[in-house]
């Protein structure tokens, strides 16, 4: 069953000029189902102006996501730059069968969510439909995915991103929530902006907050006497976004416990991250494989068939370095 979003000009007015309708279709195969839709709409649609793919969770657990991603990449209508969600509802229709709250498209305020996530939040990945498909025929990589779902606000449901979804191949194998998700984000090398809440215990710093303003990881590897040692760098630069109020202005010195404070928090959270994944989804999803395979195809070609048991062994080593560069110090 697939379900679209469609603008409805017919009913758009100048008082409420964008009203939109969900079509349902039904066929054996996707591309059955979209020739179906021809049945009941009168003029053919153009996949081009397609924003987003919402997908269900069950249907990836019973076809795999390679199929769903190979009728999409082969249709010369689809732009290979659309968006690719997992619904983390029964359904994939339930997030279009929602309130838009600053769109009435609901799949466009899905988009603009997506796409300004990782510079405001850090909580989910936007993924693109031609990156899902290099992932998924690319070495020692596992697609990640962006997961939606619905709440409740005021006397509205709307949309919420909810994290991301795992895979080991093309299968879901978990889920990761948004806190994690920024843990992900920074080990892979992504996470462009967000805030992270230091709990520092220290009276004078209490709700001390910090806000990313770049970040640079870099992952390298040790393969010695059959394991590994991955070690992970984080290089952030951060923003000192809110501290308890206090009488005297800020010094230096307390800066410096603030940066202590922050290294020990990322490098926390990324050793968390990285011993849940090795114990609950047993195996990479933060693509160390696949630096493997670029750095040393020689001994890719030797341990890839045992990686994910050689990844669940192995050590990790996180260093985190931060650079406060604006603690709105009064001078």
């Amino acid at each position: 069953m697939l379900s679209f979003e469609i603008i409805d000009i017919s009913k758009s007015t100048k008082e409420d000029p964008i009203k939109t309708t969900i079509v349902e279709s039904t066929g054996k195969t996707i591309m059955d189902a979209i020739r179906n839709l021809e049945r009941k709409i009168k003029n053919r649609l153009y996949y081009g102006h397609s924003k987003v793919l919402i997908i269900s969770k069950d249907i990836i657990k019973r076809d795999g996501l390679s199929l769903i991603i190979d009728s999409f990449i082969r249709d010369i209508e689809v732009r290979e730059t659309m968006n690719i969600v997992i619904s983390n509802e029964a359904t994939a229709k339930e997030l279009l069968n929602t309130d838009g709250v600053t769109d009435p498209v609901v799949s466009f305020e899905m988009e603009r969510i997506i796409k300004s996530d990782n510079k405001s939040v850090g909580s989910t990945k936007n993924v693109l439909l031609y990156e899902v498909f290099n992932t998924l025929k690319s070495k020692g990589s596992n697609v990640v995915l962006p997961l939606f779902k619905t709440v409740k606000n005021n006397e509205e449901t709307i949309i919420e991103s909810d994290g991301i979804s795992l895979f080991n191949k093309d299968k879901i194998i978990g889920s990761l929530t948004p806190t994690e998700a920024k843990a992900y984000l920074f080990i892979t090398n992504c996470i462009e902006g967000g805030i992270i809440n230091l709990n520092m215990k220290e009276k004078d710093f209490g709700n001390t907050v910090v806000e990313i303003r770049k970040n640079d990881t870099l992952v390298s590897f040790d393969y010695k006497d059959g394991k590994f040692t991955f070690y992970i760098d984080a290089n952030t630069e951060l923003y000192l976004d809110n501290i308890s109020m206090r009488d005297s202005p800020l010094k230096l010195n307390e800066v410096d416990k603030i940066k202590k404070a922050s290294e020990e928090r990322i490098k926390n959270k990324l050793i968390d991250l990285v011993n849940k994944t090795k114990k609950e989804f047993k195996t990479d999803v933060f693509d160390f494989g696949n630096i493997i395979y670029k750095r040393d195809h020689r001994l890719w070609s030797k341990i890839r068939g045992d990686f994910d048991e050689l990844f669940i062994n192995s050590d990790i080593k996180v260093n985190s370095k931060v650079m406060i560069t604006n603690a709105a110090l009064v001078k």
